[in-house]
């Protein structure tokens, strides 16, 4: 009896290994798949960083480039004309542009900017895409 024992423990012995090999496997993919979900976000949070930056800079650029122009036109004075370029979009977004009390506001989705002006006396409205503007006795004319 004492043989038929000892022949029946490593079929058992194997089995151990075996299913223990498994454990071993099912841990291994767990925890590297822990790992790739955390690298993953870090990468996902990396580049929203980076596409807000990129487009709060965006954002400043279009206020700045339309400041530029309208105080361009009004220091060479009577006369002066231009047509002039401001993107679509803002990374894919859709922006709005308004010019009041000697400001310039340009807003899209979360960023925001604001250029100061030469003057108040500004007829029309700077908008996405080609602009037109001409400086006629002190007064400014944008896609009028």
């Amino acid at each position: 009896m004492e043989r038929s024992m000892l022949r029946a423990e490593p079929v058992r012995f194997a089995q151990d290994r075996k299913a223990q090999s498994g454990v071993e496997f099912i841990i291994f993919i767990s925890i590297m798949l822990f790992v790739f979900s955390i690298s993953y976000l870090t990468f996902f949070y990396e580049d929203m960083s980076i596409f807000e930056e990129k487009s709060d800079s965006m954002t400043i650029r279009a206020a700045d480039k339309i400041s530029f122009e309208i105080n361009t036109a009004l220091s060479i004075g009577d006369g002066y004309s231009k047509q002039f370029e401001l993107p679509e979009t803002i990374m894919g977004r859709e922006y709005s542009i308004s010019v009041e009390s000697g400001l310039v506001f340009v807003e899209s989705g979360k960023s925001s900017a604001v250029t100061h002006i030469l003057t108040d006396n500004i007829t029309g409205q700077v908008m996405p895409g080609t602009n037109y503007m001409k400086n006629t006795d002190g007064e400014i004319f944008v896609n009028v």
